[in-house]
């Protein structure tokens, strides 16, 4: 009740400035004739999807601030943060099309906003589970039963095969329903009941709702309006997709910063791409990393292709071996991993203007993506087939279809190939979402960019947040 009082509150208190607006020209948001309008009605049950009410219990606010906020979150809204009270009238613009302008586009707006007011309407509690042993194949455990029960009735397990009394038995049809959770949550697949999986079954689905909603507000962010085409780096999921019409025509895995070196949430452009790249390491990793390693082995950086430029010439020069304190650097020298098996970018590098000196790029490496958790980088992202991505740039025509690709990837030489059309690009952090199937997806912050109410129990929240 109480947050309905404040919303009226809220809004009677900016009826007064409806005659005013009338005579203006104008056309009220909040009210006509003492009455909420649509776009209020819409305004609130946005609020509300975003989890509004919970922010603004905590933090004291009001609804003017919570909707300035909002505003603010949206790029293509800024512009009406000067006259958030009244929109001059327009033949093809409604008072409920503002509002309903405010999120952005993308299908995964929608799905997110339809799952966190049915979770909201259907509590459910997490299982309350403590770590255990995982027992040996065709042992039991009362665990084990409570875990049968999640798995049959969420679907992951067909109850024509595991007959009641067997609820509480690690048999085969257990572990395979079990696997079948894991790699739907982005767990490893291995039947075993660990601590991860054990987190996950403890979710509630307030939790879950707390979640969706933390990652709604983050897709505020982005553009209103999806491009045709566009890349999306979802980086809690360790992955980076090629969105063609609205349709993901490539997925490819990726690896993505660690937590002391986070890759960046940010929105920019492909424009062009690099075969053979250079490698232009940042001054924190040459100091904190490569330095260190030349003083112990002062062979190894000529080894793994490092030589030294100069801001007036492309011709690369050894490293001296005997400098260990690295002069040369100090003297406007520039240290780079020429082009070659070892370089860090592999054979492709795809460059969009940041500041972060961020970009996509490939890897000698190819071992890493076997890893189920893949927060190993500097803060680029590093996508496991490169090749296939380009492909798939060139068939919808983003790239050069006369160019002679096969020839580009045996050549060693750097070469730098424009896009026909800059591609935009989306660094996301999803750890929740709504999947093709409808199903809610929930995967670690690695990065502890959620709020921190979602991992707190549910008795502190469950009053409040309902």
């Amino acid at each position: 009740m109480r947050k309905y009082l404040a919303f009226l509150v809220f809004l009677f208190a900016s009826s007064h400035l409806q005659a005013e607006q009338t005579n203006s020209g104008k056309v009220p948001v909040w009210f006509e004739q003492n009455v909420p309008t649509t776009a209020a009605l819409e305004f609130r049950q946005l609020l509300d999807d975003l989890g509004g009410y919970d922010f603004l219990e905590a933090n004291e606010s009001s609804y003017q601030r919570a909707f300035e906020a909002l505003v603010s979150q949206s790029p293509s809204s800024s512009a009406l943060m000067a006259q958030w009270h009244t929109i001059q009238p327009q033949s093809d613009n409604t008072r409920a099309e503002f509002i309903a302008d405010l999120p952005p586009a993308f299908p995964q707006v929608s799905r997110l906003r339809i799952a966190i007011r049915q979770l909201k309407a259907n509590y459910k509690p997490g299982l309350g589970i403590s770590p255990f042993q995982t027992p040996r194949l065709g042992g039991r455990h009362p665990n084990i039963a409570k875990i049968s029960q999640r798995l049959l009735d969420t679907g992951f397990m067909d109850s024509r095969y595991r007959p009641t009394n067997r609820l509480d038995s690690y048999d085969p049809v257990f572990i395979r329903a079990l696997k079948a959770f894991q790699a739907h949550h982005g767990l490893e697949a291995d039947g075993v009941v660990g601590a991860k999986t054990i987190k996950l079954l403890n979710r509630s689905n307030l939790q879950e709702r707390l979640t969706l909603q933390a990652n709604l507000r983050r897709w505020m962010r982005l553009p209103h309006q999806p491009s045709s085409t566009y890349l999306e780096v979802n980086i809690a999921n360790f992955d980076v997709r090629l969105v063609h019409n609205g349709k993901t025509i490539l997925r490819n895995r990726a690896i993505v910063g660690t937590p002391n070196r986070q890759t960046p949430i940010f929105s920019s452009q492909v424009r062009s791409v690099t075969i053979n790249p250079m490698w232009r390491p940042t001054n924190r990793i040459i100091w904190e990393e490569l330095v260190p390693s030349h003083r112990k082995n002062s062979s190894a950086l000529t080894q793994q292709g490092f030589a030294l430029l100069s801001s007036t010439s492309t011709n690369p020069i050894a490293i001296d071996k005997s400098d260990p304190s690295f002069a040369q650097l100090k003297q406007g020298m520039r240290l780079v991993q020429l082009p070659g098996k070892q370089n860090a970018l592999g054979k492709v590098r795809f460059n969009f203007h940041n500041t972060h000196s961020v970009y996509l790029h490939d890897t000698p490496q190819k071992h890493l993506f076997n890893k189920n958790e893949r927060a190993l980088s500097h803060g680029c992202v590093r996508v496991q087939d490169t090749q296939e991505l380009v492909a798939a740039i060139e068939r919808i025509g983003k790239l050069d279809r006369s160019r002679d690709w096969r020839q580009l990837w045996r050549s060693d030489a750097l070469t730098s190939v424009k896009l026909t059309d800059p591609i935009n690009i989306h660094l996301t952090y999803q750890t929740g979402w709504i999947d093709e199937f409808g199903q809610v997806q929930i995967r670690d912050d690695i990065y502890h960019l959620d709020s921190p109410q979602i991992g707190a129990t549910d008795s502190s929240f469950v009053k409040r947040a309902n």
